[in-house]
């Protein structure tokens, strides 16, 4: 138990921006991460969700709400994932070989792919935010979608080969068993029948299209960067949210 409380806290300490009364960091309790990871998605989509409920009661503008709410799960996780999809559009749309575009992975600066992956991204999740503002029913996906999207890549960083330079990558995987990818399929798998309460059988294509979307992301991306680390780990949790709230968009 008690390693299973510092993964937690070692969790939120690294994937958020809350704030803990005390961080320990175990290294020999990182292996119990990824299995937490989708309690990491509930904090953030249940503040997620509130903030919809409050911004509405309030009768804040929809377009101004919109906003609020694209911004919220960038800034609860400290705009980390974001980081990663650029790093990784970055890299993908470069179109040079594997070497250079690990090479260009690991740059700091920011390129053009990146910048204008990251606009098209935003504009097109603001929109699918503000069609959602009429279905009030349809804010519990709020707390939904990202829990299927960690449950998602906490699989895949446990089962795919890691890129020989990412050290957090090896690290959670390392220790990680059959327990692990049980925990993680059987969260994500529950996703789907909340999916079909909230909304009947066309919620269940919001995890479905998620999944998806995150086997031919991972695919493509171990075969142009050879790998997983932790910058494609946002990458695709950064689309499958956005997948995710874009068939919700559609379907409601």
């Amino acid at each position: 138990m008690k390693s299973l409380y510092y993964a937690l806290n070692m969790a939120i300490s690294m994937f958020t921006i809350i704030p803990l009364p005390k961080y320990e960091w175990d290294e020999s309790s990182a292996r119990h991460m990824m299995k937490l990871y989708p309690f990491i998605g509930l904090i953030i989509g249940g503040l997620w969700y509130v903030a919809a409920l409050l911004l509405t009661a309030l009768q804040v503008t929809e377009t101004l709400t919109a906003s609020i709410l694209l911004a919220i799960p960038f800034l609860l996780t400290g705009f980390l994932h974001l980081d990663g999809f650029m790093d990784v559009c970055d890299a993908l749309l470069s179109r040079r070989s594997q070497e250079e575009k690990i090479r260009i992975l690991k740059d700091s600066r920011v390129g053009a792919f990146a910048v204008i992956s990251l606009v098209l991204l935003l504009i097109c999740q603001f929109s699918a935010l503000q069609t959602l503002l009429t279905h009030q029913q349809s804010f519990l996906f709020f707390i939904l979608i990202p829990i299927i999207s960690r449950s998602l890549v906490g699989y895949f960083l446990i089962t795919k080969e890691t890129i020989s330079e990412s050290y957090l990558g090896k690290l959670f995987k390392q220790g990680t068993g059959r327990l692990d990818l049980l925990i993680l399929s059987l969260i994500y798998f529950i996703t789907f029948l909340g999916s079909y309460l909230l909304v009947g059988i066309l919620g269940i294509a919001v995890p479905l299209f998620m999944g998806i979307a995150a086997l031919l992301l991972v695919r493509n991306t171990q075969k142009q960067l050879g790998g997983f680390n932790g910058d494609v780990a946002g990458y695709i949790l950064v689309l499958c949210e956005f997948i995710g709230l874009l068939t919700l968009g559609v379907i409601r």
